[in-house]
C-alpha cells in the first residue's frame, strides 16, 4: 500500500516552513497545515507506540520498498520511512517521507506502520525553484547553502506554479510576500544558474544496447513531455508504456542489489546509476572528467538528464534490463531556432510553462536517427513554436530535412488523418500483472457505449474513488493520481461554457447516437456520449468521466469544444475479479454500495479485459478485501 503526497492547487499561494534541502531543484517545505499535521503526527506516534520499544523487529520481516516507524532515540520521537537499502551490519537507509532526507538507522528502532498512518499524506511537499535549471556539475555546495538560509527565513510564500507527475515534484516561486509584484528568491539564483548546460548531442552509441522507441502517427496522441533542457532538447515518453516502466524500476531497486560493482568504467558503456534518493536507474556512461572516478558523467535513458555522479553509485547492468525500450524519447521543437537556448531564460520559462502537461503532440521528422521532430499545440496559445516566434522569442530554423526524410511520418499522419482516429492501429499496452492487453481504437470506456473518439488511459493499480457502482459486474472509478486533473478541467468548463457569449451557438442541432457533448447538471458541467433516442425529444446519455447514465431533454445538449474532447476519460471500468453473472444479485449490488461507493478504495488488476471490464481485487483501508466479503456471503 502506498501513501499520497498531499496536492496543491496550482496558482495557489501558501505560507510555507522550510524542510530538507538537496539543491535548488530538490528540496522540501511544508504549508501551514503540514506543518500542523507533523506535529500531530509525532504526538500520535509516540502514544501509538508507547509500550512497543521492547519488542524489535525480526530482521526477516523488514523488506526493501516497503514503509515503517522507526524511533529515534536523539529526540524521542518516531517518524514513517521507506527502506531504501539493507545492510549486513544490521542496518538500514532509509527515506523519511515527512522530512525528505536519506538517513542510516539500525533496524533494531523500526516497528510496522500501522493503518491509521498510511491514511496520512506526505507532509513534506517535495519542490523544484521554477525557472531554474540545475548545471551540468551540479549545483556548487555555497550556492546550496545560500538558498538554504534564505528558505529559513520567516515569512515566506510559494507559488505552486507546476507539477510533474512522473517525479511528483512541484515548480515554486518563492517571495516574502503574497504579491505577485514581489521579487522572488528565484530571482536571486538566476545569475548561478548562468553556465549553459552543454548537452551532448545525440550519438547513436547511447543506444546501442537498449532499443530506442519508435515514435509514429498512430501514438501521438499518447505522448507527454519526460524531461525538458531546451527547445531543442527535451524527452518524451508514451503513456501506454507507463505501468512498464514502473514495473521495471521496481524489479531493478531489487536486482541490482547482487550486481557487481565496477572498477574500470567505459565510455558507452550500460550501467545501473543510482540518483540522489538512491534510487537505481538504468543509464550510460558519456565521459570521465579527468580520469576522476568521482564525477563519471552519466546519461539516465529512461529520464533524459546527465548527472556527474561517483562510482560508488555506478553498478553493472543486469542482462534482463537490457532488451527494454528506453522510456525517455528525444525530441525537438520542429522548425525552430534560437542563438542559445541554453542561455535564454525567457524562452525556457514560457515553454516549460506551457508544454509540461501538454497532451497534443505531431510527429513531423526524424533527426539524425534519433531525435525526433515534433510540434506540439497547447489549448492557451495554439502552436507552441509559431507563439514563441510570433512574440520574439525565437525565430523560424532551417530544419535541414530532406523531403525525403520527411515523407515516411508526413505520410503517416495524412494516412492517419484519412482515417479519422487510430481505429485501424491495434495497439498493446502492458497491465501491472504483465497480461499483454491488445486494443483497437486505444482503450474505450466501454467498447459497446463509447465513441472512438474517446480514449482512455490504461489503468494501474493504486487508490481510486468509485463514482458509479451499477452491478458487481459493472462499477467505475478514477485514479487518485488523477484527481487534480479533473478538478482542473472541471473549473474550464465552467469557465469556458459560464462565459460563453453566444449560448444560442452551443445548440446541437443534427443528434446521432455516439455523440459526444456536454451537459449541466445542478451546477456542474458533464462530457457524455449519447447512447440512444429515449423519445422524439429525449435521450439517453452516459457521463465520460463519471460512467452512470441519465435521460436528458434534447435542448440540454451542448456542442463540445475540441480542446474537451480529446482528454482522457477520467473513469475505468472494473468488474470484481473471481464473480460472475450467477451471483449477480440485489444484495451483492448493495452491499458493494454501501461498502465502497464514494470512497477511496485500493484497486489490483488481476486479469485481462472481460466484456470490456478490467477484473480487479478491491480492498478498504481498514476492512479488508471486499472481494472476500461478498464472495464469502
Amino acid at each position: 500500500m502506498d501513501i499520497r503526497s498531499v496536492q496543491h492547487n496550482l496558482n495557489s499561494t501558501e505560507r510555507i516552513y522550510a524542510g530538507h534541502v538537496n539543491n535548488l531543484n530538490d528540496f522540501y517545505i511544508y504549508s501551514y497545515w503540514t506543518n500542523k499535521k507533523l506535529r500531530e503526527f509525532r504526538q500520535d506516534a509516540k502514544q501509538a507506540y508507547e509500550n512497543s520499544l521492547k519488542q524489535p523487529l525480526e530482521l526477516n520481516k523488514i523488506n526493501v520498498g516497503y514503509y515503517y516507524c522507526a524511533y529515534s532515540t536523539e529526540n524521542d520521537e518516531w517518524y514513517r520511512v521507506l527502506i531504501h537499502k539493507m545492510h549486513s551490519n544490521g542496518h538500514a537507509t532509509v527515506f523519511k517521507i515527512d522530512y525528505g532526507e536519506l538517513i542510516d538507522i539500525s533496524i533494531q528502532s523500526l516497528k510496522p506502520l500501522q493503518e491509521w498512518m498510511f491514511d496520512v499524506p506526505r507532509l513534506a511537499i517535495h519542490c523544484s525553484l521554477a525557472n531554474l535549471i540545475t548545471p551540468i556539475n551540479g549545483w556548487p555546495s555555497n550556492v546550496i547553502d545560500i538558498f538554504r538560509s534564505r528558505l529559513k527565513q520567516s515569512y515566506l510564500y510559494a507559488r505552486f506554479i507546476n507539477f510533474n507527475k512522473i517525479t511528483n515534484i512541484y515548480d515554486v516561486i518563492i517571495t516574502k510576500d503574497k504579491k505577485d509584484s514581489v521579487i522572488s528568491i528565484n530571482t536571486e539564483f538566476e545569475n548561478y544558474n548562468m553556465e549553459p548546460a552543454q548537452v551532448p548531442s545525440h550519438n547513436t552509441s547511447i543506444y546501442k544496447n537498449i532499443p530506442l522507441e519508435t515514435l509514429t502517427a498512430a501514438t501521438q496522441n499518447q505522448i507527454r513531455l519526460r524531461y525538458y533542457v531546451n527547445p531543442n532538447d527535451f524527452y518524451v515518453y508514451l503513456l501506454k508504456r507507463l505501468e512498464k516502466h514502473n514495473n521495471l524500476q521496481f524489479k531493478l531497486q531489487h536486482a541490482v542489489q547482487n550486481s557487481e560493482i565496477i572498477s574500470q568504467p567505459i565510455e558507452y558503456e550500460t550501467i545501473a546509476a543510482r540518483d540522489d534518493h538512491a534510487i537505481w536507474h538504468r543509464g550510460v556512461i558519456l565521459d570521465i572528467a579527468h580520469n576522476d572516478l568521482s564525477k563519471i558523467l552519466v546519461f539516465f535513458i529512461d529520464i533524459g538528464a546527465r548527472r556527474y555522479i561517483p562510482i560508488k553509485d555506478i553498478r553493472k547492468l543486469p542482462e534482463e534490463f537490457l532488451s527494454v525500450e528506453a522510456f525517455a524519447i528525444p525530441c525537438r521543437l520542429y522548425n525552430i531556432y534560437s542563438c542559445n537556448f541554453n542561455q535564454n531564460d525567457k524562452i525556457n520559462n514560457e515553454i516549460q510553462k506551457y508544454v509540461a502537461d501538454a497532451i497534443d503532440f505531431h510527429i513531423y521528422a526524424k533527426y539524425d536517427d534519433i531525435c525526433y521532430y515534433v510540434g506540439v499545440t497547447v489549448p492557451e496559445i495554439g502552436d507552441v513554436a509559431t507563439y514563441l516566434i510570433q512574440n520574439k522569442l525565437a525565430s523560424v530554423g532551417t530544419s535541414s530535412l530532406t523531403q525525403q526524410q520527411e515523407k515516411p511520418i508526413q505520410q503517416q499522419r495524412r494516412n492517419s488523418n484519412n482515417s479519422n482516429n487510430m481505429s485501424q492501429q491495434p495497439q498493446t499496452c502492458i497491465l501491472p500483472t504483465g497480461i499483454k492487453h491488445t486494443t483497437s481504437q486505444q482503450s474505450i470506456l466501454k467498447t459497446t457505449d463509447l465513441s472512438s473518439s474517446i480514449h482512455t488511459i490504461p489503468p494501474l493499480h493504486g487508490k481510486y474513488w468509485l463514482t458509479h457502482i451499477c452491478s458487481g459486474l459493472e462499477f467505475y472509478g478514477f485514479l487518485a493520481s488523477r484527481e487534480r486533473e479533473f478538478e482542473t478541467v472541471c473549473k474550464d468548463l465552467h469557465s469556458y461554457y459560464d462565459n460563453y457569449v453566444h449560448a444560442q451557438s452551443l445548440s446541437v442541432n443534427a443528434i446521432s447516437e455516439g455523440m459526444m457533448c456536454i451537459i449541466r447538471q445542478y451546477d456542474h458541467y458533464y462530457r457524455v456520449i449519447i447512447k440512444h433516442h429515449e423519445s422524439e425529444s429525449k435521450v439517453l446519455v452516459k457521463l465520460i468521466d463519471r460512467g452512470d447514465e441519465t435521460v436528458v431533454h434534447t435542448s440540454e445538449l451542448l456542442q463540445i469544444n475540441n480542446k474537451f474532447s480529446k482528454i482522457p476519460a477520467f473513469v475505468q471500468p472494473f468488474r470484481l475479479q473471481g464473480y460472475d453473472e450467477s451471483q449477480n444479485t440485489t444484495s451483492v449490488t448493495h452491499t458493494l454500495k454501501k461498502l465502497a461507493f464514494n470512497q477511496w478504495v485500493d484497486i489490483t488488476l488481476q486479469e485481462r479485459m472481460i466484456n470490456g471490464f478490467y477484473p480487479v481485487h478491491i480492498m478498504l483501508p481498514k476492512k479488508g478485501s471486499i472481494n472476500q466479503m461478498i464472495l464469502q456471503r
